[in-house]
């Protein structure tokens, strides 16, 4: 599903990452994918970490978000511990743009 996403789902961009959503009316769940290459940071702990931040954030707020949707993010650059409210802002924000997104 994830090239399927690539290829045409809407591109939507915030300061620490992008996310690519597509939605699927036919589905009755929730998908994401969470990339953070080596070029955010070589060190794996601190790459996990940024994966940990945004699953809780996506996990907290998962009522929020329709099913039939499959989300791709893809991680720009590490944000240090002060950064995480506008980190949380940014993912808000990005959820809240789930209604224009395209349809399989």
């Amino acid at each position: 599903m994830i090239p399927k996403v690539l290829s045409k789902g809407k591109n939507i961009k915030c300061n620490y990452f992008y996310v690519r959503l597509i939605q699927d009316q036919t589905e009755t769940y929730k998908q994401f994918a969470f990339v953070v290459s080596k070029k955010v940071s070589k060190k794996s702990t601190k790459r996990n970490r940024i994966k940990r931040i945004l699953r809780s954030l996506v996990y907290k707020n998962l009522d929020k978000i329709p099913f039939g949707y499959y989300v791709f993010v893809v991680f720009k650059y590490f944000c240090s511990s002060r950064e995480i409210k506008d980190f949380e802002d940014c993912v808000l924000r990005v959820l809240s743009l789930g209604d224009q997104v395209s349809k399989i």
